[in-house]
């Protein structure tokens, strides 16, 4: 006697939504926590509109090598830099904005044409941030002046040496950084005393 029911296909339909959500859902919270941003959120989570300049499908690379593809919302302005993800990798993505002096650069190469800028974020966190030389400008400009007014302040404000010396504009490190041809110290400290006298 042969069974009269049969399996039909059609009915693991409706599943593959749910499946597809669940695992868009797992992926974006695990590449939040390879790429150091939940551990970023910690300290630099905001739920606060930014008020300043934005660049929408902007790309970086963070921790482990992972890269974030036109898929994130990048801002400044003096009081510091917003990162955000498109709504699609929201998940474990919570935007951020960290001020400038928990940003310090850890190096700028040229690779042909084509310059990169590599940013630590968070003076605890240690996280990387690479981004191309045409978003490091737009940073560079949308920062301003961002130092501060006397070294009184600095001190209250908890600046480190070891990432940004105090009083010091991140737009004019920025800008020596790209001016350089030569990446020696000698003419990085020249370049640099130039943009912060004292």
């Amino acid at each position: 006697m042969q069974s009269t029911s049969q399996f039909n296909p059609l009915w693991l339909l409706p599943i593959f939504p749910a499946f597809f959500i669940i695992l868009w859902c797992s992926i974006s919270f695990l590449i939040s926590r390879l790429s150091g941003w939940s551990t970023l959120s910690n300290r630099f989570s905001s739920a606060l509109p930014f008020s300043g300049q934005t660049w929408n499908w902007q790309s970086a690379r963070m921790r482990l090598g992972t890269n974030y593809g036109s898929s994130l919302i990048v801002g400044a302005d003096p009081s510091g830099i917003f990162l955000a993800t498109i709504f699609l990798f929201r998940i474990g993505h919570a935007p951020l904005l960290l001020p400038w002096h928990e940003v310090s650069i850890r190096r700028d190469w040229q690779v042909l044409n084509f310059r990169y800028l590599e940013l630590t974020l968070g003076r605890e966190e240690q996280i990387p941030f690479r981004v191309n030389g045409r978003l490091a400008d737009r940073l560079r400009t949308a920062a301003g002046t961002v130092g501060r007014s006397s070294p009184q302040a600095c001190k209250q404000n908890n600046v480190s040496d070891k990432l940004l010396p105090p009083c010091t504009s991140v737009s004019s490190v920025v800008s020596a950084l790209f001016r350089l041809r030569q990446k020696n110290a000698p003419a990085f400290a020249r370049a640099f005393r130039n943009n912060n006298p004292d």
